[in-house]
């Protein structure tokens, strides 16, 4: 298995083939909650560790928790966590918070989905691993979508949307019953739209 280091002013992240490499949606968010999370909070697909690890470094007297549905995943963040020597992180295998007592997580969630819809040309070239790393369903963003649906009541959820599978209108049409807020836009070089959003349930 081939590794790669990727580091940063914060951490030192090792990555392989077996879980998502950080790309611009990667540094988008972790530029994002660096600048504007200041407490305890859950990182909802932790892949590689960079973005919760860099905020876990960050405020070394908050807790934080890192989830991944891939167990490959949560193996590496638990390994960069220990290399970077973090303490302050609980890594756990599951399916998104739906698996965990409310009460027990922060109330502050972050995701940066696979938002990619299928493409039935190139997916037949792709392993599993690959097809869940950049593929958020048919249209791209049910998974994205079955996130929003299980924040409560005082959740917040930072999440990036692309255009490539939906606008951030076209969300909120959809989530009639929660309130987005744009908080950062970027432009890929091939046109590609990444909103970074934040998502909360209307009481």
């Amino acid at each position: 298995m081939a590794y790669c280091m990727i580091t940063t002013d914060l951490v030192e992240i090792t990555n392989n083939k077996s879980v998502y490499s950080p790309r611009e949606d990667s540094y988008l968010m972790m530029n994002f909650v660096l600048e504007t999370i200041n407490g305890d909070a859950v990182e909802i697909g932790c892949g590689t560790g960079l973005s919760i690890l860099s905020l876990a470094k960050k405020n070394q007297s908050k807790n934080y928790f890192a989830i991944d549905i891939n167990y490959k995943a949560t193996i590496l963040t638990n390994y960069n966590s220990n290399q970077n020597r973090i303490s302050n992180i609980q890594v756990v295998c599951a399916d998104s918070v739906k698996s965990f007592r409310r009460e027990g997580l922060p109330g502050t969630l972050f995701f940066n989905p696979p938002y990619l819809p299928e493409d039935p040309v190139i997916d037949k070239y792709l392993s599993k691993l690959e097809l869940a790393q950049f593929t958020g369903g048919k249209k791209g963003y049910e998974l994205t979508s079955k996130i929003i649906e299980q924040l409560e009541d005082g959740d917040i959820l930072y999440v990036i949307i692309s255009s490539l599978s939906i606008t951030p209108e076209q969300i909120q049409r959809l989530h009639s019953a929660h309130f987005f807020e744009l908080k950062s836009k970027s432009v890929m070089d091939d046109g590609e739209i990444l909103w970074l959003l934040k998502a909360r349930k209307l009481r």
